[in-house]
This record gives structure tokens, sequence and C-alpha cells, in this order.
């Protein structure tokens, strides 16, 4: 560690303060593009959903809204629009700079070595405060942007199920089969609500739908009422098959099923292992997993509720 060289300094922190403004017009630059995107995307979402369904079914049932009303840029994605995620992720990313930069400065490194820390490779022996904090910012990026556009498209698959609200009388969720599922989709998986977001035949809250949480990977699809056409029963909306980490399984398989098949230590990767003791005794099934509001329970409130 050096005194502080006061022009040295001062360079510093004029440096900070160009990098600051040239990381929020990044940011902004950023956010503006992903809403013209998604402006973009989301009538395709809705064609494509309402191609999806008139195809399982073998008849033209369901249309397309002629103008979506969601307003991509208000759509709010865990209680704020995604410009103010992107801005989040910006002051971050700026104060994230500042502190390696001014932590460089103090431990007497050279400019060169500054930069390289700021990509997480300092030198030996010297720990940064905030060193390599654009690999973090990265992968926060691309969680953004991976739950705007699942936010995107589930607003846009709902509408199209609202304007045909004469045959769609309710959704279901579809969870990814492997073992980085999050409890609560791991316990929503099949699971069915009506229009007005009321289970059915479960207590887990709709709690607006899909994306359930950042990075999430589950998907709506519509159930569809009993219809007759010319004498001919129409099946309910269900592909033949579904996807998993194992490859093509039947699309009636709920996670629970498909878990049962795994062994012990897949099982306890996916649950936890006490979760997973327990489910194994039979004490609990997913659905317990998640309290009335739909947020996953801790082991101790598990056993507390169900090991009696």
């Amino acid at each position: 560690m050096i005194d502080a060289d006061p022009r040295r300094q001062a360079q510093i922190e004029a440096l900070i303060r160009d990098v600051a403004k040239l990381i929020a017009q990044g940011y902004s630059n950023i956010s503006a593009e992903q809403i013209k995107a998604l402006e973009s995307f989301a009538p395709l979402a809705a064609a494509n959903t309402t191609a999806a369904v008139n195809t399982a079914v073998g008849a033209t049932l369901i249309k397309a809204p002629k103008k979506l009303s969601a307003n991509v840029a208000r759509l709010l994605i865990e209680g704020a629009p995604s410009a103010d995620w992107w801005a989040a992720q910006a002051y971050t990313m700026q104060r994230n700079f500042a502190r390696v930069v001014r932590s460089g400065f103090v431990e007497g490194l050279t400019t060169e070595q500054i930069a390289r820390a700021v990509t997480g490779i300092g030198p030996a022996g010297v720990q940064l405060d905030g060193a390599g904090f654009l690999e973090k910012s990265l992968r926060e990026s691309r969680s953004l942007v991976h739950t705007s556009v699942q936010t995107v498209a589930n607003a846009a698959r709902r509408e199209v199920f609202h304007e045909n609200d004469d045959i769609v009388i309710g959704v279901r969720q579809i969870s990814t089969l492997d073992n980085r599922t999050t409890l609560q989709c791991q316990a929503r998986d099949q699971k069915e609500w009506d229009m007005q977001g009321n289970p059915i035949g479960h207590k887990i809250p709709y709690n607006g739908g899909v994306p359930i949480h950042w990075g999430c990977r589950s998907a709506e699809t519509p159930v569809l009422a009993p219809l007759t056409i010319n004498g001919v029963q129409l099946p309910g909306f269900r592909t033949s098959q579904r996807a998993s980490q194992d490859g093509p399984v039947d699309a009636a398989l709920t996670f629970e099923s498909w878990l049962e098949g795994k062994s012990q230590a897949f099982q306890d990767e996916a649950l936890g292992k006490g979760r997973a003791q327990m489910w194994r005794d039979g004490k609990i099934t997913l659905s317990d997993l998640l309290d009335l509001r739909g947020n996953p329970l801790t082991l101790a409130q598990l056993q507390a509720k169900y090991s009696k």
C-alpha cells in the first residue's frame, strides 16, 4: 500500500466518472434495443401459440388477437419494468468498477494491472475489492434478457388464451425436467389454473404465472373445454411428448413421476438431501414444498409440519 498521489488520484476519479457515463449510456442503449426487439417478438409469440394449439388438436379452433394490448416496456419483472432492471445493473457495474480502480490505486498497482483486475485477473497475492465483476455482470445480463423474453412470451400467450376464453378454460404449467429446476417449478409442474387464476385440484396460487422467478424456464399451455365438432370429440391440447434432460418423454409425465425414476443421488441434488429423504419416506409430495403463498418452505419448516 502506498501514499496517495493527489495528481494520480484526480486522474483516477476523472476516469471513474468518464467510465460511469459510458456504462450508463451503454446500458440505456441495451434497454432501448431490447424493448424494440421484444415489441417485434410479442406478436410472433402469439401467432406461434395459436398455430401450436390448432395443429395439436387438428382443427382451427383459436385465433390470435388482431393487436396485442400488452405494453412491452411496462411489463413487470419481479415488480419492475425491464428498463429499471437495466438501470440497476448499470449502477452496480459503475460501483464495482469504481471499487476495483480505487482499491487498485491504493495498492499501488499499475494501470495495466488494474485493467486486468477488472476482468478478474489481478496480480498474485492482491485481493482487490470487487475484482472480476465483469463475469457476474454478464451472467446477470443474460438472466435479465432470458427473463424479459419469458415475460413477454407468456404475456402474449395469455392474451391469446383470453381472446379465446370460450374455448380456453385455463392454463397448465410445464416445467423443465432436469436437476436445475427450482422447487417452485418442480411443485407447479402440470398444475392447472382457471382463467381467473384459481387453482384447479390443488392449492398452489397462480401468482401471475410464469416466469415464476429469475431465469425461469417454464412455460404455460392452454387447458381447453371439451369440444365436439361434426360428431367428433376433439382431444385436449397436449403434445405427445415433452422434453427432458434424458430426451423426449410422455407429455403427461409430471416432474414428481419423472423424479421417482432417478437415482437417490440425483433426487438429493434436485430437492436437497433432507427434503429428498422426507419425500422418499412418503411424508411429503412436491406440492408440499411450498407454503400457501407459493414460496418454498425450509427443511425445518417441512420437518415441523410433516414429521409427526
